[in-house]
This record gives C-alpha cells, sequence and structure tokens, in this order.
C-alpha cells in the first residue's frame, strides 16, 4: 500500500493549475487517475463504480490499499464498524 500510496503522491504533485482548473468532472477524472482509480460510471455500484469518488462530503479522500485485499468485504472478524459490509472496492482499483 506504501508503494501505491508513493505513486499516487507523485501523480497527485504532477497535477498542474491548469488540469484542475477544468470543468468539475474533467478536474475530477485528473483526481480519479492520481489516486489510481478508474473513472467507471457505467458499472453499478458494488461492481467498481467510482462516479461518487471526490464527488460528495463522504467520498472525498483517497486510501490507497495494496490488491490483494481490494476484494475484501468487511464481513469478517476484523469488520470495521461504520464501513457498509459487501462494499466491493476491487473492481474500482484494479
Amino acid at each position: 500500500a506504501v508503494g501505491r500510496m508513493r505513486a499516487s503522491v507523485e501523480r497527485a504533485k504532477s497535477l498542474t493549475a491548469d488540469e484542475l482548473s477544468v470543468e468539475w468532472e474533467d478536474a475530477r477524472k485528473r483526481l480519479l487517475w492520481a489516486a489510481g482509480l478508474r473513472d467507471l460510471t457505467d458499472v453499478p455500484p458494488g461492481q467498481g463504480y467510482t462516479g461518487h469518488a471526490f464527488n460528495d462530503y463522504n467520498h472525498c479522500d483517497a486510501t490507497c490499499m495494496l490488491g490483494d485485499v481490494a476484494h475484501n468485504l468487511n464481513d469478517g472478524q476484523d469488520r470495521v464498524a461504520g464501513i457498509a459490509v459487501n462494499n466491493r472496492l476491487g473492481p474500482g482499483i484494479e
């Protein structure tokens, strides 16, 4: 996850003011790219949908994770309180 985080930081640092001074949807796509996410708006939530990313008060940051845990469903003994069960994140970050 640290490697992904460092790569995301470098991509974010490379963004220019011009790239971010455009219509919100275009700037959001650049933020998705920097975070290592794909712009998936044509798939349902739970299948990798990222249309909500950076679009509301709750989905306003990016947390890098290892690929081998990206498909965890938050339904086991290590469940994180307050996070949805069966929240499929993997397809959006692969």
